[in-house]
């Protein structure tokens, strides 16, 4: 029996695959952020708003991450009770990243209108999958109040201070595992240390260590911001760093640099374009993230640093002014590129869900007349969803009309059917299920092939226990 028994195991275990399995994975829900009206900068402002034409075009089939782009035209109708020129804010919420800025036009009378460019605090509690950790939009007077006009004044370091760029090319000439490092003696040194091409670092009293491993042919690089420190190089074998490794060279070169001017060239880096809007914006970001992380780290930031400033969603403001005659109205249009909600939770293919906010329209002196319109794509034809009413008109169009401003916001989705049917849940059961119908499959036959053997094994025992 035990003989059997021992079989069947080295059949089960000869049948259960040890190799690697990979995956490709992607989210299967990626919230995107609700856009809005634009505002009055002014709090009595004396601008009604006669009319609005909110477009959301989906038509063009853009894309953007995992959600596609829907170009959002709000058209008002604009007059004033006296001649004024108004300043007006349009509040997005975005990263400096995937800030689509050239895609915004702001036009009066269809004539183009210059706009400023703000960047705000990062919006916390959007972008969470937890539905206990989303919280509401700021208030558009909290908003206004984190943006500045003034250059941002850094606590650790001077704006246009002179700092030190070190770099140091390695070329490994070894065939072991090399891992460069760099130790700094801070002792009575007033010095901050901004890494950008290491992978570690740490501290212990006066001493600092930066670390990078290096595959053939390197140029490590860090600024030193304050008092200038002399450089050198050790090589080892691993991070322990017990035994030491000779097989490379190295040669360190230093170029004094101006702080603000450096920061926002390894920004234009970062972002892949130039900075081509007032500095002092992206200026005030980076710096003052920098600065946030070398108080936190004894002195210590890093190029992760700067990454997350340009990366972290934030509240971002278009402000803008445009003038009125008395008794006069005007054509006033804003147009941009909005990212949706992709989810797929329930379905294989997603559903994307675009949020509007109506409600800061109140802040005008008056408003009436909306006028909204929907065209989906060839891809996601269908509105799905909405949480006001909407008539379709055409394929692909629909249309809602209100003569004052709802009292909800404006939410919708679309997706490729009309409804969604129980054969695209469990579709999509199946799809979020893969990896345990994957790991069933590897697991169920050799469970099968034992239990099969083991009752033959103990069939035949029972018939040789008779015999005997």
């Amino acid at each position: 029996m035990k003989k059997v028994l021992a079989i069947a195991l080295a059949a089960a275990m000869l049948l259960t695959p040890f190799s690697t399995v990979r995956a490709n994975s992607a989210p299967v829900y990626w919230e995107g952020y609700p856009s809005a009206v634009i505002m009055s900068v002014d709090e009595d402002t004396d601008i009604k708003v006669d009319s609005e034409k909110l477009l959301f075009d989906l038509s063009e089939g853009l894309k953007g991450g995992y959600s596609p782009l829907c170009r959002i035209t709000a058209a008002y109708t604009m007059s004033a009770g006296k001649e004024t020129t108004s300043t007006m804010a349009f509040p997005y919420i975005g990263s400096l990243q995937s800030l689509h800025e050239g895609e915004v036009r702001i036009t009066a009378d269809g004539n183009e209108v210059p706009f400023s460019l703000f960047f705000g605090e990062p919006a916390v509690g959007y972008g969470t999958f937890s539905d206990s950790e989303k919280k509401d939009p700021q208030p558009f007077s909290t908003i206004l109040s984190t943006v500045s006009k003034t250059d941002y004044e850094p606590v650790s370091f001077g704006a246009d201070e002179k700092a030190t760029l070190v770099s140091i090319d390695v070329k490994k000439t070894g065939s072991s595992s090399l891992m460069i490092s760099v130790p700094l003696d801070l002792k009575g040194k007033d010095t901050d240390i901004l890494a950008l091409d290491f992978n570690g670092y740490s501290r212990e009293g006066d001493r600092m260590e930066l670390k990078s491993w290096i595959d053939s042919t390197d140029t490590i690089e860090f600024l030193v911001m304050g008092d200038k420190l002399d450089v050198t190089v050790e090589g080892y074998i691993d991070a322990t760093e017990k035994e030491k490794n000779d097989g490379f060279t190295y040669e360190i070169s230093e170029e004094e640099v101006n702080i603000k001017d450096f920061l926002l060239k390894e920004g234009e880096h970062l972002l892949g374009r130039k900075i081509t809007d007032d500095s002092t914006q992206y200026w005030n970001v980076m710096a003052r993230e920098v600065d946030r992380a070398i108080q936190n780290n004894d002195g210590f930031a890093s190029i992760d640093d700067l990454t997350n400033a340009l990366y972290t969603d934030r509240y971002i403001l278009f402000i803008y002014s445009v003038d009125f005659l008395k008794d006069s109205a005007r054509e006033v249009s804003v147009s941009y590129l909005s990212t949706g909600t992709m989810d797929k939770r329930e379905t294989t293919t997603p559903k994307y869900t675009f949020s509007y906010l109506l409600s800061p329209a109140s802040l005008w002196n008056g408003f009436k007349d909306l006028n909204m319109e929907i065209r989906t794509s060839e891809t996601e034809p269908y509105l799905l969803e909405s949480t006001l009413g909407f008539e379709k008109t055409a394929d692909r169009n629909y249309k809602a009309s209100y003569e004052a401003l709802p009292d909800k916001d404006l939410v919708f989705t679309v997706y490729k059917s009309e409804k969604v049917t129980l054969s695209d849940k469990f579709n999509g059961w199946l799809a979020r299920s893969y990896g345990l119908i994957f790991m069933l499959t590897l697991v169920l036959p050799p469970i099968m092939v034992f239990a099969i053997l083991y009752i033959i094994a103990r069939a035949v025992w029972r018939r040789r226990s008779k015999e005997s």
